[in-house]
């Protein structure tokens, strides 16, 4: 049978499936906490939110074991998420059909070829700029053995625009009913009341419940991270 709670966000690295799963989960569960969001807005520690991403659970260290099959992967994945009394979790699985198999409705988080240079920048501020947990601090020290700081920056966003543009059609839109398109220009910069009712439609979540504050923190840090880029690469 498949989980019917659960709702996977499949998005890739820079679009804001942490931000989005936080985001929803506290409109699931009507919390009006402000999130936490680091400097830039990466969304990791919001507490609030299940991130399943390169075979391991960040929110809880388990290792997911790398070397698995991505169907092996979901299996686990599938059994611990229901541990939580949280709907929402974000996953860098693009195999969606996969995701299906096991789970009613999916989210994934889309992008266009024209957003892949933003998506890139944001990416690299947040990640390798921003993230302070032990998995990028270990990646950055590594770097630093034989790169600049901006060499290391530089050097990132180049292949977060190779990746993105090589998973495009994974992060397309097509016709399916049991998955649910968000586009990252409907997270970042469009109006957001076209986004709180086209959630709040098919999600079943009272308008009300999201929270717009958080929206609004995380698109001026998310820009703040933006106009920070061309600082890091000199």
């Amino acid at each position: 049978m498949k989980n019917n709670f659960n709702i996977p966000i499949t998005y890739a690295g820079g679009t804001g499936g942490n931000f989005l799963s936080s985001w929803l989960n506290a409109a699931s569960l009507n919390d009006q906490s402000v999130l936490n969001y680091s400097e830039y807005g990466n969304a990791h520690k919001t507490n609030i939110n299940i991130l399943y991403g390169g075979g391991m659970n960040i929110s809880t260290g388990t290792n997911l074991t790398k070397h698995l099959s991505e169907e092996e992967k979901i299996l686990l994945i599938n059994d611990e998420v229901k541990n939580y009394h949280l709907r929402f979790f974000a996953t860098h699985m693009a195999n969606k059909n996969l995701l299906l198999n096991y789970f009613e409705k999916i989210i994934i988080i889309t992008y266009k070829k024209s957003n892949i240079e933003e998506v890139s920048i944001v990416h690299t501020v947040k990640w390798a700029k921003d993230d302070d947990s032990p998995s990028v601090k270990k990646w950055v020290e590594e770097k630093l053995k034989t790169n600049t700081y901006p060499e290391m920056y530089s050097s990132f966003m180049k292949y977060q625009k190779v990746s993105l543009l090589r998973f495009l059609t994974d992060f397309t839109e097509e016709v399916n009913e049991n998955i649910i398109y968000v586009s990252w220009n409907n997270l970042y910069n469009e109006d957001y009341h076209v986004l709180v009712n086209k959630l709040s439609n098919q999600l079943d979540i009272p308008k009300e419940n999201f929270n717009l504050e958080n929206l609004f923190k995380w698109r001026e840090l998310t820009l703040k991270g933006i106009k920070k880029f061309p600082e890091l690469v000199i």
